[in-house]
């Protein structure tokens, strides 16, 4: 979203929307329930709708959308918890705030780690797509690949090992100025 301009309807909506999990996981470390945290975040979409004017381009989305959501909460909790419910509350949205504020470092490190993957032998490729992509256990990558388990033990080592390397290579590449 441009800052130079006032956002428009449209592009707070789709902000938001960007946010549904983050948004609905703060609901639920809340309310333990997926039913109540799904209305919860219901209710926090039509507050969001109606005052996204009140929304200062610039700042963290994620944060206005989570004292929205707080508001929401503290008004289904009954007024004794709400003292204790609102330091967990604290927590949690200083822990999602934080993640979103990791999201830049995140997309450099995926960038870094299909360099490197791509940069892998065939077969290490495979085995590492089977296990940690498709999910396999690792009898299962044995079978396919037919590969003893300790033989399977020291490659997955062996190429976790050189992967780290070389994405703190790539990172350092990357944070050269």
């Amino acid at each position: 979203m441009s800052i130079d301009r006032e956002p428009n309807e449209n592009e707070i909506v789709r902000e938001a929307m960007q946010l549904r999990t983050r948004v609905l996981a703060y609901l639920m470390g809340l309310v333990k329930d997926p039913q109540k945290a799904e209305d919860l975040l219901q209710d926090t979409y039509v507050v969001v709708l109606r005052k996204w004017q009140q929304y200062q381009p610039g700042t963290n989305l994620l944060a206005w959308m989570l004292s929205i959501a707080r508001r929401e909460f503290l008004n289904a909790v009954k007024p004794a918890h709400n003292r204790l419910v609102a330091m967990e509350m604290e927590v949690l949205e200083k822990a999602l705030v934080a993640t979103q504020e990791d999201d830049a470092n995140l997309a450099y490190r995926r960038e870094a780690l299909s360099h490197c993957l791509a940069k892998l032998r065939p077969q290490a490729r495979d085995i590492m797509q089977l296990r940690y992509g498709d999910g396999l256990s690792c009898g299962e990558v044995c079978r396919r690949v037919r590969l003893s388990l300790n033989a399977l033990y020291t490659v997955l080592c062996r190429v976790r090992e050189n992967l780290k390397t070389c994405i703190e290579r790539q990172l350092r590449v990357q944070e050269a100025p």
